[in-house]
């Protein structure tokens, strides 16, 4: 299985847990492919939290890797930021 491929499955299964939590919608997801023999992929995705509670994201997992590490996108001064985070809080709306 290539990295592709195993990224997809991960957004897939984010995106099934994402139904099992009520109100967690998994939207917008896509891969960057990473150069031949790259230690690193990533994969994208935007959290919506439709429901009317607040929702905690504490992680991610996936079988296919080793470790799977959650991140947050800012924009500041017209740039994009990630930062490793431990937990996501989602708001309603």
């Amino acid at each position: 299985m290539n990295a592709r491929h195993a990224i997809l499955g991960m957004l897939v299964a984010v995106s099934s847990a994402a139904g099992a939590c009520d109100g967690l919608v998994a939207s917008g997801g896509w891969i960057r492919q990473p150069p031949p023999g790259a230690p690193h992929a990533a994969g994208y995705l935007v959290l919506t939290n439709a429901g009317e509670r607040h929702i905690t994201i504490e992680g991610v997992a996936s079988p296919d890797f080793e470790a799977a590490m959650l991140h947050e996108t800012r924009y500041r001064d017209g740039r994009a930021e990630m930062r490793h985070v431990h937990g996501l809080e989602l708001a309603p709306g």
